[in-house]
């Protein structure tokens, strides 16, 4: 249950801290993806130092509502880099407030800032009133994403199949921990050089 407004603070989308990590795992828990404290401080001190991701998250008083992250991707198919938003959430009492546009706004921000020629977001296919709101954010479905689990070799290991080849042998995280793996659509929106009001600093 949100709390009463009296109680609430004021609103302000900030870059994420090491101390975030209960509630940004609550968060990503609630986006259906399970993540205990302990991993997201693990994550969260991996990413917050790289120069080529963002995590952000909405604050309101202590609390965090919202989250949103994203990278820059290079390749050899494009000069300049593209954005990606790889996770958008705002905490279920929460939604409705336009908060999930202000967080996806700051991350777009950034990405102009990164000289990105387009922001990517990849999408559930069962997500759909998440497809609606990209879509209304100007976002565009151009194709699906495949994706292929890789197993972990072992190092020194024999094939059964193959034995002049390592073992292959699946690494699986915690069950808690389980991805999805509902097949999700990939939609793109190209940004146009014109500044957001919204930004995650610097």
């Amino acid at each position: 249950m949100a709390p009463p407004p009296e109680s609430r603070g004021t609103l302000r989308i900030r870059r994420a801290r090491p101390e975030d990590a209960p509630q940004v795992a609550a968060r990503i828990t609630e986006l259906g993806y399970p993540c205990c404290e302990w991993e997201m401080a693990a994550r969260l001190r991996a990413l917050l130092p790289r120069r080529d991701i963002r995590v952000a998250v909405a604050v309101e008083g202590k609390r965090i509502l919202g989250v949103v992250a994203a990278g820059l991707e290079r390749g050899i198919d494009a000069a300049r880099p593209r954005g990606r938003v790889t996770a958008l959430v705002v905490a279920p009492e929460e939604r409705g407030r336009g908060l999930g546009a202000l967080l996806l706004a700051a991350a777009e921000a950034w990405f102009r800032k990164q000289g990105a020629v387009a922001a990517v977001v990849n999408s559930a296919t069962r997500r759909r009133a998440a497809h609606r709101f990209y879509e209304r954010a100007g976002y565009r479905a151009t194709g699906l994403r495949f994706v292929k689990e890789l197993a972990a070799e072992t190092p020194g290991a024999k094939s059964a199949r193959n034995p002049g080849a390592p073992a292959a042998t699946r690494h699986s995280p915690p069950a808690v921990c389980r991805p999805q793996k509902n097949p999700p659509v990939s939609s793109t929106r190209i940004l146009p050089a014109a500044k957001s009001q919204s930004r995650i600093p610097s």
